[in-house]
């Protein structure tokens, strides 16, 4: 596949589908702006074929990335980005 189909190959219905049920069966789960799986999943329909319209106009960006930091002493921590939902099946 060639660099300039790539984002061709996001602008279809059913390659977010997939990708949807890729970040559902691993339990993805929401960042910043606090939509969850069964959230998103209520309107499942519209919320893909919102993304879709975006996507296709150009108009999608994406949200800032939930960083936390996580360890017990001073030597071992180390920090975890938490991506919003769709980004993370954009990803997928």
């Amino acid at each position: 596949m060639k660099w300039y189909n790539l984002y061709g190959q996001l602008l279809s219905y059913q390659r977010l589908s997939e990708a949807w049920l890729k970040v559902k069966a691993n339990k993805g789960t929401g960042g910043v702006d606090g939509i969850n799986l069964s959230a998103f999943e209520r309107n499942l329909e519209e919320n893909l074929q919102q993304l879709l319209s975006d996507l296709k106009a150009k108009t999608y960006k994406p949200m800032p990335v939930l960083r936390m930091y996580d360890g017990q002493g001073s030597w071992d921590i180390f920090m975890v980005s938490v991506f919003i939902l769709v980004d993370t099946f954009l990803c997928a």
